[in-house]
């Protein structure tokens, strides 16, 4: 009687298993760490646009500045580099600038993403080898039970 429990069929598995039990981890670490790192992203930062905006208005350029000091987050990142270059650019420099820094903070965003995208290319493969290799193993056995049956041992 075979056992079809999971860790029974990743010992069956072969070679082909333990990289797409790897690739799995490894996604699904990645999707955590992303979810995580951008959970909140629009609403911290409108909470913290509509915090500077009064400051700016008001040409507390220096206020506005120690508000956005910590950069933790891609928009006081962002609002710091705007800010700071606000005092001594013209506008079309400045409109550069925001276009420069905002597409590094997307890269960043999108950090690790390409790792999800191999990991899905690499997968079928990975699958089919285990295929391949599933066929050639039970074909073996079978072979050697006909064989045993022809020669009157099984």
């Amino acid at each position: 009687m075979q056992n079809f429990g999971i860790l029974s069929m990743i010992q069956q598995g072969y070679y082909a298993t333990y990289p797409l039990l790897f690739i799995s981890v490894v996604c699904l670490a990645i999707i955590f760490e992303r979810v995580w790192a951008l959970w909140g992203v629009g609403p911290r930062t409108a909470k913290l646009a509509d915090a500077l905006i009064p400051q700016l208005r008001q040409g507390k350029f220096n206020e506005a500045l120690q508000a956005t000091q910590a950069r933790r987050t891609a928009a006081e990142r962002i609002f710091h580099t705007l800010i700071s270059g606000a005092q001594t650019m013209d506008r079309d420099h400045l409109l550069e600038l925001d276009d420069e820094r905002r597409y590094q903070e997307g890269l960043e965003f999108k950090r690790y993403i390409w790792v999800l995208a191999t990991a899905g290319a690499s997968a079928p493969f990975i699958g089919l080898f285990g295929t391949v290799v599933g066929t050639r193993t039970r074909g073996r056995d079978r072979r050697g039970y006909f064989l045993q049956l022809l020669l009157g041992q099984g």
